[in-house]
């Protein structure tokens, strides 16, 4: 029978899952969470107070002759942080990066788009980047599945500081959310009116989800 969880902030649907041998597409797909499907039509965008259903793990039989040796692999369930590093809007193309992941040191080059794609740990919390070297180091701090659902004023917040417009996550559409607001709007040729209309979460939801 299906137990009932209230989604707290910081947890993600990988998380969620992980935390119980489950796939997070076996959480998803959950008729007993159809109404949340609608509600947030993507998974990775779960809110605080969300109520998720946990469904009961279900056993899988295989059918094998006796007198052989038989080879059953376990799939693996990593996440991927997905990232485009820019500055003033330009990707870093090409450049060192040194990933610092709940104490764990990663370091790679970022892609010709300035992209970067590790599996880590669906539990991963904190992360710490820097990209370039030099005078040219770009540093970032992240928070792992904290990102809140575009169609409230955190997650436009949330959207707007990872985009490089900066503004504190206060739920509020406070003086600070205004004039990051209208630095985007002004940025991406939209009205500048520092208002949240439908194009100007439109366009958020199209540069930072799309290409996370």
């Amino acid at each position: 029978m299906p137990t009932r969880h209230v989604v707290r902030q910081g947890e993600c649907i990988s998380s969620i899952a992980f935390a119980r041998g489950l796939f997070p597409e076996t959480l998803w797909n959950d008729p007993a969470n159809s109404d949340l499907k609608k509600l947030r039509v993507d998974m990775n965008t779960l809110a605080p107070g969300d109520v998720l259903m946990i469904p009961d793990k279900s056993a899988r039989r295989e059918s094998a002759s006796s007198g052989a040796r038989h080879t059953f692999v376990r799939k693996g369930v990593p996440a991927w942080l997905c990232i485009q590093a820019k500055n003033n809007g330009e990707p870093l193309a090409n450049r060192p990066y040194t990933l610092v992941l709940d104490g764990r040191i990663i370091e790679g080059v970022t892609t010709s788009d300035g992209n970067i794609e590790i599996p880590i740990s669906p539990r991963a919390k904190l992360a710490e980047l820097s990209v370039g070297e030099g005078t040219d180091r770009v540093e970032y701090s992240l928070r792992l599945g904290e990102m809140n659902p575009i169609d409230t004023i955190e997650g436009v917040q949330g959207r707007l500081s990872a985009l490089g417009f900066q503004c504190r996550s206060t739920g509020v559409l406070d003086e600070a959310t205004t004039g990051a607001l209208e630095s985007f709007q002004d940025c991406h040729g939209l009205e500048v009116t520092g208002q949240l209309d439908e194009s100007t979460r439109s366009k958020l939801e199209t540069l930072h989800d799309d290409q996370a």
